[in-house]
């Protein structure tokens, strides 16, 4: 070993711990040298925090996995969000070595990603994406990840409650298939994201596809303007203003018993190949906005064997006010009044450790 590379070890083995989460990309390390660039990327970072998720941004690194751990590279936004920084293209046993040498660190690590299927600045659409976009949330204008003329709409992210087109449920895939991921690659867990958390526009913004229309008519026996005669964008408009105006409350608690449903069956599914299950807050929001704007029941994921929720840190959210209006399909839509969301979101923080004193409540720093 040369003088350097010790020194640089001695560097890092004399850091302080944090309890704190970091939510970064492979693109934070060179991918130079033995370890790749760990060591370097936690001198400059300056402390230890105990884990750091590993956001590949588009859940294809989970629905294309085959069991193979070799030189294949990896898609160019599995390294870094958006797929924006192209310097270095990481391979899949590259990932794993990564992964391999933070827990050297003592640090653990675990799989992260988004539900989106598509970021409009950079990636590419998977394969996987193209045959599957029934799989998509359905905005209550009708619109999902594809518009009527074979172009992106705003909506690309996939819907964890959704059904193939042979009537299975994309959950219970998905559950197996993240297991199976996780544990290939050595993660320590699986860290579900925005959009698989919630979704963005909320419940009185999406969710509204006919197979999940269909979903709540079963549920709650509550019989529905017709919606199957037509186009969704000519459809689905009406019936989702006439849910919200008659039947809000059923609607709220639809979704919040069928997103609890879906992530009890991922987070056993995890648990028992001894995986941890940890999921975002609804964007710092307190117990009762998670429930009645997206849908989240922070108490009943208590019940399932959930490990933590992480909580968005206020170097961000100190300048960003609510998402915008329902009808809004810019995911960017916030409003510059951090002063207003401050007091809110500190208070939004204490209401849920309180409300789930069972879970880990982690502030999440994220530099994806």
């Amino acid at each position: 070993m040369t003088k350097d590379a010790q020194s640089t070890r001695t560097q890092s083995g004399n850091l302080p711990k944090s309890p704190s989460r970091m939510w970064i990309n492979l693109s934070a390390f060179s991918g130079k040298g033995r370890d790749l660039g760990v060591q370097k990327f936690l001198i400059n970072a300056g402390f230890k925090p105990s884990a750091i998720s590993l956001l590949v941004c588009c859940p294809d690194f989970v629905h294309e996995h085959d069991g193979v751990i070799d030189d294949t590279p990896l898609r160019w936004e599995y390294s870094a969000y958006g797929g924006w920084r192209r310097t270095r293209r990481w391979t899949r046993k590259e990932f794993k070595k990564a992964v391999s040498q933070l827990h050297e660190h003592g640090i653990k690590v675990y799989l992260s990603c988004m539900a989106n299927a598509h970021h409009y600045y950079h990636e590419m659409m998977s394969e996987w994406a193209k045959n599957h976009p029934e799989l998509f949330v359905v905005h209550s204008t009708g619109l999902r990840g594809f518009t009527d003329q074979g172009k992106w709409s705003s909506m690309r992210y996939y819907n964890i409650a959704e059904k193939f087109r042979d009537g299975t449920l994309y959950e219970d895939f998905f559950a197996a298939q993240v297991t199976k991921t996780v544990v290939d690659y050595g993660f320590d867990g699986f860290h579900a994201a925005d959009g698989y958390k919630s979704f963005v526009w909320g419940i009185m913004g999406a969710g509204f596809s006919k197979g999940m229309l269909d979903q709540f008519g079963e549920d709650t026996g509550i019989k529905l303007p017709d919606y199957h005669n037509g186009k969704e964008t000519t459809v689905i408009p009406p019936v989702a203003e006439w849910i919200w105006k008659n039947k809000r409350i059923e609607w709220i608690d639809f979704w919040r018993r069928r997103l609890n449903r879906s992530w009890h069956k991922v987070a056993k599914t995890l648990k028992a190949a001894k995986k941890d299950f940890g999921i975002n807050s609804c964007w710092s929001t307190d117990p009762l906005e998670s429930i009645t704007r997206y849908g989240m029941d922070t108490a009943g994921l208590e019940t399932a064997p959930t490990e933590s929720i992480l909580f968005e840190t206020m170097d961000i959210y100190t300048l960003m006010g609510p998402i915008s209006g329902p009808n809004s399909t810019r995911r960017e839509g916030y409003v510059l009044e951090g002063h207003e969301f401050y007091p809110s979101s500190l208070m939004a923080s204490l209401l849920r450790g309180v409300h789930t004193p069972r879970i880990k409540h982690f502030p999440l720093i994220h530099v994806h």
